[in-house]
Parts: C-alpha cells; sequence; structure tokens
C-alpha cells in the first residue's frame, strides 16, 4: 500500500511543522510510504538533510525510523508524530470475523431459547389454568359414580320394606292390608 505524506509549515499538511522563523517552507518535502519502506522527497528552498546531509532537492532518498531528518536548521522529523494508518492484516480481521460470528451465534441461541422457554411457560400456564377445572370435573364425576355406587349398594343390603297400607304379595297376586289383617281373624283361628 502506498500512500504520501505532505511536511511543511502549512496546516493542510499531512506533517505539520511549526517554524516562526519561516525557514521551513509551506510545502517542505514529502515521505512516501510503501508498505514498510519509507522515502522522502525535498521540495524546498532551504533543503532537508539527513543523517547531517543535505539531500539534492526533488530527488527520493531510502529512510528508516533510525535516521535522523531535519527541514532547514528548524526542526526534526518527529518519527512518532507520523500519522498511522494500520493496514489490516489477515491476523486482524480473521480473528475480528470468528468474534462476531460467535457473538451473532451465541445471541441467536439464546433468543432460540428465550422462544422455548416462553412457550414452555405458556404451555405450563395453559395447563395450570385449565387443569384444575378439568380435575373438577373428574372429581365431581368420581364423586357422583362414587356416591350413586354406595346409595346401591346400600339400597341392596337394606331389607325391603315399604309403608304403603296396601302390599301386593307377588306369590299369590292378592292385596294384603296390615289392618284388615290384624282385625280378621285368619281361617285357621275361626275353626
Amino acid at each position: 500500500m502506498k500512500r504520501i505524506l505532505s511536511i511543511g509549515r502549512d496546516p493542510n499538511n499531512d506533517i505539520i511543522i511549526y517554524d516562526l522563523t519561516d525557514t521551513v517552507s509551506r510545502s517542505h518535502a514529502t515521505l512516501r510510504v510503501d508498505g514498510n519502506k519509507l522515502f522522502i522527497t525535498d521540495h524546498s528552498t532551504n533543503g532537508t538533510y539527513l543523517n547531517g546531509v543535505r539531500l539534492q532537492s526533488n530527488t527520493e532518498y531510502r529512510v528508516t525510523k533510525k535516521d535522523e531528518v531535519r527541514f532547514a536548521d528548524a526542526a526534526y522529523l518527529e518519527w512518532n508524530a507520523l500519522p498511522v494508518k494500520h493496514s489490516l492484516s489477515l491476523w486482524v480481521i480473521i480473528p475480528s470475523i470468528v468474534s462476531l460470528l460467535l457473538i451473532l451465534a451465541f445471541i441467536y441461541y439464546s433468543h432460540q431459547m428465550n422462544q422455548k422457554t416462553s412457550a414452555n411457560e405458556m404451555e405450563i400456564q395453559s395447563t395450570e389454568e385449565a387443569g384444575p377445572a378439568s380435575e373438577k370435573i373428574d372429581s365431581t364425576e368420581k364423586q357422583v359414580t362414587v356416591s350413586d355406587v354406595e346409595k346401591k349398594s346400600d339400597e341392596a343390603k337394606a331389607p325391603k320394606t315399604t309403608s304403603k297400607k296396601n302390599k301386593k304379595d307377588n306369590r299369590t297376586g292378592v292385596i294384603n292390608n296390615s289392618k284388615n289383617k290384624a282385625e280378621e281373624p285368619s281361617s285357621v283361628d275361626a275353626l
């Protein structure tokens, strides 16, 4: 990746040199960045110096951050003042993408679990609301059934008595009146 940084007094430069004596030009030099390699070119009247040696104007020279670069007699290039434009490498991009995918997967999984939990809670809630009513109906039916069975068993155990005055004898088909029976003497007694 190539880029060229302008150096000088002008506030529009990438690297601004503050010089009150006006010995540094408004557009004094350029610094070309090509990957990890740096190249400087002088464009000034008062000169640019590399390790104390004046550079020929409009000629590109290879420099490193260990070199001393001076503009006219006024200022030195501060290497740490260079605007840093980080090139994103695969070592940065790939872990970032993986991290993002993991975060998205976690969010998706959490959302799915929340939906399942909500559905289960709603199902449980509806079961609880419907459950006791159905249990009441079932228990009422059971009670009715149990009481019916109890009545039938009580009826079967109890001796058959009637409160009717006239009782029909099933064997003979004669209606016996209990009052008349007590008052009238039987035919055996009359003999």
